[in-house]
């Protein structure tokens, strides 16, 4: 996963000194949807669950660090960035 998070980085980067940008931010609505998406896919699982108390957890309970798919979905996910979805100025 690292190196799908290296490559995903490096075309953003790549992306943003093709527009001489000196910040990328992603969308607003885009990071609420992923984060929606992400608590809903970690419901069914163990670290979904409020009891759990794991260091993967913050203050509420919630896992804000897993990936809630496998890791092939991130390689498939990650390959090609939407640029899209970000802000580059």
């Amino acid at each position: 996963m690292i190196e799908c998070q290296v490559n995903f980085v490096v075309q953003v980067i790549g992306e943003a000194m093709k527009k001489s940008s000196s910040v990328v931010q992603v969308k607003s609505d885009v990071e609420k949807e992923w984060v929606k998406n992400a608590y809903k896919g970690l419901e069914s699982t163990v670290w979904g669950q409020t009891e759990c108390g794991s260091w993967y957890t913050d203050d509420k309970g919630r896992a804000t660090t897993l990936w809630p798919k496998t890791c092939t979905s991130y390689y498939l996910e990650t390959r090609k960035v939407d640029f899209s979805k970000f802000i580059f100025a």
